[in-house]
């Protein structure tokens, strides 16, 4: 490549990944850091999260599965991510002085920047072009498949899922031990972070695995490669990552088992995507505002299921369907990858959804361990956008032109942005102030502090405001984490023993229940109302 070529592809990418940058990180955060991405509820649980795991770092909390919420509830750090694997991007700004509320923005927007960059050395070591790997990379990193999940954080930390798979494929292609030490360590890393998302990704390797050995060739290609200290070294990696998973799989497994497992027909039905779903995006769409309107707002939690994330990443489809055809007329072989690719898209559409009569392939696999906990079986689409992207770049690198291939690249690359136009309107997307987060806090750590003249160690706020639960619920948790307090107070998705519906009662009846329960005298707990200035 001539210098020339190298300088214009190192400024095609740079420019389209600044421009993602503004267009997709500073409109939401603001140039002055201004706003969180996130509500007062889900956000400030998960920066809750990664404050505890700092603080057991410095040694002020003992147990990294043992928060101060739901005291004296064990593992209770299980009942959401756990956020390890995204803890180290913390605690470097913790670590630097920087406060926990902006840095929780700059850990943010580090995932946003990695989930770009990842991405696009991915393609690059899948044999793609700059060009391509980069507008590949901006759909992944700031398309609308990524605003579908805004509400849910945790879940922007995918970067390790181009990783992961680009490591899986070219160790399948060459079985050397270094890919498979960092498919292994991208796949920890993933499960630490999002429990729910690295047990997503090991099915979605596991299939691609299968589907991919399928193949003659590939198969006796693989096999043929393998030798016996690459045998022996596969095997070291893969006994200490199986180790290394169950250390987190494990309390899961715990609070799994005392909360007790999803139900079929109540808890997971509801939430499984319908075709619906696939055409349905996030109301901050400025691109496909028609699709914002879908019949899936007549149910319940309506919002968990959009899932359309952008034109651009279904072109992959079209292209198979249009390349299948044409490879029939002309009597030739369907290429083994792009088939693999379609067909894990489509058994992962057919498993997670259901019917019109909630008929659902999903309820014969969910006896694979985990899944019986996976409530939201959408958030598939997240792995299942790098597959999509990847079919693109597929069928889209066979159309490369010798002469004005800059041309067809800045239009492809416009096509991608026009695909992915948002508005950050905190109406539409979940935005809160940075300043009334910290202001929250504040007056809840004054409150506690002025109620608390006999020192207690364990708080319990009683919600006679009737606020919304998560936001009364995360103002005394972060409150009391600041105060290195305990609390019985608790934000969780599910319901647990006495505490389901315990804080609205200003008798305390249920609370007490609770105590009763672990031995702990009442007498040892200050209870309080959130009748306190915001």
């Amino acid at each position: 490549m001539t210098d020339n070529k190298k300088l214009t592809d190192r400024f095609f990418v740079t420019a389209l990944f600044l421009f993602g940058l503004y267009y997709y990180c500073f409109r939401i955060l603001g140039f002055d850091l201004s706003r969180t991405p996130g509500d007062y509820g889900d956000s400030r649980f998960i920066n809750y999260i990664l404050e505890h795991g700092v603080k057991w770092l410095r040694g002020q909390d003992p147990d990294f599965w043992r928060a101060n919420f739901m005291y004296p509830l064990k593992d209770n750090v299980a009942i959401s991510d756990c956020m390890a694997g995204a803890l180290p991007i913390y605690a470097l700004f913790r670590f630097m002085g920087i406060n926990t509320e902006t840095s929780y923005q700059l850990w943010w927007l580090s995932t946003c920047i990695l989930n770009f960059w990842c991405c696009y050395f991915a393609f690059k070591r899948l044999s793609f072009n700059s060009f391509l790997s980069a507008i590949a990379a901006y759909a992944f990193a700031f398309g609308l498949n990524t605003l579908n999940q805004f509400p849910h954080l945790q879940f922007n930390y995918k970067f390790l899922i181009p990783v992961a798979t680009a490591a899986l494929y070219l160790f399948l292609n060459q079985p050397r031990s270094k890919y498979l030490l960092v498919l292994m360590l991208a796949v920890i890393f993933q499960f630490y972070a999002s429990a729910y998302l690295g047990l997503m990704l090991i099915y979605f390797l596991t299939a691609f695995t299968i589907i991919y050995l399928l193949n003659k060739h590939h198969r006796h290609q693989f096999f043929h490669a393998l030798n016996k200290k690459t045998l022996l070294q596969s095997a070291g990696i893969l006994t200490a990552g199986f180790a290394l998973l169950l250390l987190v799989a494990l309390p899961y497994h715990r609070m799994a088992e005392g909360m007790g497992y999803r139900d079929y027909q109540r808890e997971m039905i509801p939430y499984l995507p319908r075709i619906y779903s696939y055409f349905f995006v996030n109301g901050s769409t400025v691109s496909w505002p028609m699709l914002t309107e879908s019949p899936l707002k007549q149910g319940p939690s309506w919002y968990l299921h959009d899932m359309f994330p952008g034109l651009f990443c279904y072109l992959g489809l079209l292209f198979f369907a249009i390349y299948v055809l044409r490879q029939i007329v002309l009597k030739k072989r369907v290429a083994h990858l792009p088939m693999t690719l379609f067909v894990i898209s489509l058994l992962f559409i057919l498993l997670s959804s259901k019917s019109e009569s909630d008929f659902s392939l999903f309820q014969y696999f969910r006896v694979l361990p985990g899944l019986g906990s996976m409530r939201l079986t959408s958030r598939f689409m997240i792995i299942a956008v790098f597959f999509l992207l990847w079919l693109d770049l597929y069928f889209l690198q066979q159309m490369e032109l010798r002469k004005g291939r800059l041309l067809f690249y800045s239009l492809l690359a416009l096509l991608v942005i026009t695909d992915n136009l948002f508005t950050p309107d905190p109406s539409v997307l979940s935005i809160s102030e940075k300043k009334i987060r910290e202001e929250r806090v504040q007056a809840a750590i004054a409150h506690i502090v002025k109620s608390n003249a006999a020192h207690k160690k364990i708080i319990a706020c009683i919600n006679v405001k009737h606020e919304p639960e998560p936001f009364m619920q995360l103002d005394v948790m972060l409150a009391c984490q600041k105060l290195n307090l305990y609390t019985l107070n608790g934000y969780s998705s599910g319901c647990i023993d006495e505490l389901c519906g315990a804080y609205d009662d200003p008798t305390h009846e249920r609370l007490s229940l609770w105590l009763k329960k672990y031995n702990i005298p009442e007498s040892d707990v200050l209870f309080i109302t959130n009748e306190m200035e915001q």
